[in-house]
């Protein structure tokens, strides 16, 4: 029955040449959490069992493709009872080219919980490749939510490194709790891309933000806004091994009512190194300063920095990067908008013959709220993983879990270790070529 919905996908006469692959699967999860709802003052700890089935669609030809991924997650608590719940988590990964060179693509990412901990992951893309993360979002107190993000894209490359892209994308967070504020934020995006010759390169972006959040009560002042953010960055290739690049960049807040936020802009310059000792061996550096005007407020000036190293053996692999400078958090229980950092992260996996992996990581964080001094934070995250594969459709999984946070604010501090065991059953019950090359 799937070979039909999937084949509208692809004209008659390329049928022959696609290659499908349908995987479902199914896990039982058994874990203790000492502090289920990361409250520092009252700590509850439970046992909790979670049966999660899923499956996932892996479709593509020469000129279209599709990536699905659902998880169903019946969630049971021994104790607290109360907080039983079953979640939803979907990926959509498709494109299709329309001519050789002009593609459509489009994404999109679903979640449905409760969990204080909102894990998305994304994948960044660096010069020396995509590097999968994680943006743990942490809040005190359990609520149930839904998340989405939806990005369709057009993309026409008109030489090689030669390009324009269009961009859209919708995010939304909807919270259950009437005392929380639901967010939806639109980012309208084009990049144009062009490449002189072997050595010289240039990016040019531009997005425009419309973000609104619904407010849990009608007399607070508005917290909508619109952005515009501007970036060229230069490159210069040394080598096939050496780049260099030189990135300005423009970003402006406009708020709707200065009770809530002044109005700001961030003017920040880089120069980035890139460097690959060998084909298992990478390492860049990023130097950079940002000013902060403020409305009304004196302009608050900061350096940004980013080093990190990837390595990889013949069975194992180790990335660490070192960065500092600002960001935004919008779009989640929190909305905390801009806030200043600095982190270091670090992950070790070791892989033996596809058959017992282990996987380390950790990561520390520490934020400035608003960049205020005084309302400040520290993050640290700890994990350890170890799958063993029994075979080509059943393997085990061990984890620990540790989370740390520090805050001025005493309501927002508190810490928790988890334990996790899995039982994880996977079969191709369809497979008609190699997975996708994507």
């Amino acid at each position: 029955m799937l070979f039909p919905t999937l084949s509208f996908l692809v004209p008659s006469h390329a049928k022959a040449a696609a290659q499908v692959t349908v995987t479902p699967r199914f896990s039982l999860e058994a874990y203790y959490d000492t502090n289920i709802d990361l409250d520092p003052n009252n700590e509850k700890d439970d046992l909790i069992m979670v049966y999660s089935p899923g499956i996932t669609i892996d479709y593509f030809d020469e000129r279209r493709g599709l990536e699905l991924d659902y998880e169903l997650g019946i969630n049971r608590y021994q104790d607290y009872d109360e907080n039983n719940t079953t979640t939803h988590d979907a990926t959509l990964n498709a494109w299709y080219f329309l001519t050789r060179h002009l593609e459509l693509s489009l994404t999109d990412d679903f979640r449905k919980g409760n969990d204080p901990r909102d894990v998305r992951e994304e994948t960044i893309q660096t010069p020396l490749g995509e590097i999968p993360t994680y943006d743990i979002r942490e809040s005190r107190g359990r609520n149930k939510y839904w998340r989405n993000r939806f990005n369709p894209d057009l993309r026409w490359e008109f030489g090689r490194d030669r390009y324009v892209d269009v961009g859209y994308t919708n995010s939304r967070f909807e919270n259950d709790r009437e005392d929380l504020t639901d967010s939806m934020e639109n980012v309208y995006s084009t990049t144009l891309g062009y490449r002189f010759n072997v050595r010289h390169s240039v990016e040019i972006e531009y997005e425009f933000t419309d973000a609104e959040f619904d407010l849990p009560e009608d007399n607070q002042p508005s917290e909508d806004f619109i952005g515009h953010d501007i970036s060229a960055t230069y490159s210069y290739a040394f080598s096939r091994h050496t780049h260099l690049e030189f990135t300005g960049s423009y970003t402006s807040r406009i708020y709707d009512n200065e009770e809530y936020r002044p109005d700001y802009d961030v003017e920040d310059v880089s120069l980035a190194l890139y460097h690959s000792f060998s084909p298992t061996f990478s390492a860049y550096a990023t130097l950079g300063y940002f000013w902060r005007n403020i409305q009304d407020n004196p302009q608050q000036t900061n350096p940004s920095w980013e080093l990190g190293i990837s390595k990889r053996g013949r069975h194992w692999t180790f990335n660490s990067a070192f960065e500092g400078g600002y960001r935004e958090r919008y779009i989640d229980r929190e909305n905390l908008g801009y806030e200043e950092f600095w982190s270091v992260t670090a992950d070790f996996s070791h892989n033996y013959h596809d058959k017992w992996i282990n996987t380390l990581s950790w990561d520390f964080d520490h934020e400035r709220i608003g960049g205020e001094s005084s309302n400040t934070r520290s993050t640290i995250d700890f994990t350890l993983t170890s799958r063993y594969n029994i075979n080509r459709w059943l393997a085990t999984e061990f984890e620990y879990d540790y989370l740390r946070r520090i805050a001025d604010v005493d309501e927002d501090e508190y810490r928790d270790h988890r334990v996790f065991l899995r039982l994880i059953a996977y079969y191709d019950i369809i497979r008609t070529g190699p997975r996708s090359p994507r």
